[in-house]
């Protein structure tokens, strides 16, 4: 399987590096704490995308170079989806419940799975994936090389 991440290139001079969780760690996100380590993906470019122009700011897309990074991993890897429990009442919001960190957390901590299957705010008929860099499995995700990326001008205006 595979899971796409779009960064600004200065971000991403490696796909390793894209995936690092450096920024969900010094921010915190939807699925974890400030200061817990987690890669967010989508399970397809163009969700990715979508969640890129949902959370940066317009004026920092425009022009900006950014580069489309794919991991992938062994089909007998393995992975976790949260469970429907865990989208509780207004779970799409933003800020999202804090329920939804609390559970990325533990995820992470218990190191059960280096991947995590989890509904998309923006669609959730569709994944995003979470990578825990941390985990000894971590190890068996193959990063490709960052490929050059841009919206197109109507998107960001």
């Amino acid at each position: 399987m595979d899971a796409w991440r779009i960064s600004f290139a200065r971000h991403a001079p490696d796909g390793r590096r894209a995936f690092s969780g450096e920024g969900a760690r010094l921010y915190g996100g939807r699925w974890n704490s400030k200061g817990v380590a987690v890669a967010y993906a989508s399970a397809t470019l163009s969700l990715a995308a979508l969640e890129l122009l949902t959370h940066a700011e317009q004026r920092f897309l425009a022009g900006a170079p950014l580069a489309a990074c794919r991991a992938t991993w062994p089909d007998d890897l393995e992975v976790e989806a949260a469970p429907p429990s865990v989208y509780v009442r207004g779970w799409r919001r933003s800020p999202a419940p804090p329920a939804l960190a609390a559970f990325g957390d533990r995820w992470i901590a218990e190191r059960r799975t280096a991947i995590l299957l989890v509904r998309s705010a923006v669609i959730p008929s569709e994944q995003n994936v979470l990578l825990n860099p941390a985990h000894p499995d971590a190890a068996r995700i193959a990063y490709g090389a960052p490929e050059p990326f841009s919206f197109d001008p109507r998107l960001v205006r």
